[in-house]
């Protein structure tokens, strides 16, 4: 139920890219209009109300979680909203409900264009290859149901959206993509093009803290920071969030340059995709996440979690690192490598 719109310097990067009308500055009116805002402590000019998904950021006024939101200000950092684009700062996270009811694109979009226009909707079903005409126009879908092969003709447009995953294996059972990986398939190529290239994530290391009360209420807390001053963007995402019987703390890097790739199966292209994350691979993404998690380790150690009902963190040792001097950032690199999801 997380409400994030990224950052701006993402999406003008996409239009930098090709990817034209992408940009902030452009995207900036739709996810406006989207929203029925009820927040505080931010700049209404970045919101809107009366939109059709309620978003909020009431709940959020924790010990624990200001404890943490404190920390980071002792680092530098001011007050800022997470999705005023800039992400840089300490504020509390926004989650799309009002009023203990969640407001979810199924029941604001899909639902009421339902009622109104009466949509057919194949539900259990999985797309399995996109059709072209002989100008290699996309005219349909080829979709399997209940065991049967099916097809869908389009009459306007054909919408790809079977997520990260999903989506560039289903283009490249299509026909579109690397035209190398494609012959090798024997799959008629309709576009060479680099598909499942340039796969990167948002990895990071998350500790949990135990709640000795017992279970709590949820709330969160998110911080946008730089690594060093030579970025030129937050590249570390740290974060507070209370669930359960547990306050999760993580670090996340968010500006990866490791890149990995999706390639379908050789054997059986029709069943899960081969991923090659190649997380961590560039030596620049352990070293900012190594001084993220150091700095996280810091925070940890600087809260008194006790005040708040909360187990003191005891870290397990981790023998593979236990020659390396806990005050060097080699530590931390070490300790990517067992603790980083």
């Amino acid at each position: 139920m997380l409400y994030m719109r990224g950052s701006k310097y993402d999406y003008d990067g996409w239009e930098e890219m090709g990817a034209t009308k992408w940009s902030w500055n452009r995207i900036f009116s739709t996810m406006n209009d989207i929203e029925d805002a009820h927040l505080t402590g931010v700049n209404e000019s970045l919101h809107h109300r009366d939109g059709p998904i309620a978003i909020t950021n009431e709940g959020n006024d924790k010990p624990i979680l200001n404890k943490f939101k404190q920390a980071i200000k002792n680092l530098g950092y001011g007050e800022a909203d997470p999705n005023d684009g800039e992400l840089s700062g300490v504020g509390p996270v926004q989650f799309n409900y009002y009023q203990n009811q969640r407001r979810s694109s199924y029941y604001e979009y899909l639902y009421t264009y339902h009622k109104a226009t009466n949509p057919k909707i194949e539900s259990s079903s999985i797309a399995t290859r996109i059709i072209f005409d002989e100008n290699s126009k996309a005219i349909g879908v080829e979709y399997v149901k209940d065991g049967v092969k099916k097809y869908a003709k389009a009459r306007n447009e054909i919408v790809v959206c079977a997520g990260a995953i999903e989506t560039p294996k289903l283009l490249m059972l299509s026909g579109i993509g690397p035209k190398a990986h494609l012959d090798e398939l024997n799959i008629n190529v309709i576009a060479d093009r680099p598909v499942g290239k340039n796969l990167h994530d948002h990895v990071g290391v998350i500790l949990p803290v135990f709640n000795k009360t017992g279970a709590g209420e949820s709330g969160a807390v998110v911080a946008f920071l730089k690594s060093s001053e030579s970025e030129s963007q937050s590249d570390i995402e740290m974060f507070s969030y209370l669930e359960g019987d547990f306050v999760f703390m993580g670090a996340i890097l968010v500006k990866a340059e490791s890149r990995g790739e999706i390639k379908l199966r050789p054997d059986s292209p029709n069943d899960k995709p081969v991923i090659d994350p190649q997380y961590l691979t560039e030596k620049k993404d352990r070293e900012r996440l190594a001084k993220g998690v150091q700095t996280l380790f810091k925070i940890i150690n600087e809260i008194d979690v006790t005040e708040t009902g909360y187990e003191k963190m005891k870290l397990p040792p981790y023998p593979v690192c236990q020659n390396i001097s806990k005050e060097t950032l080699e530590y931390y690199e070490c300790l990517l490598h067992t603790l980083t999801v």
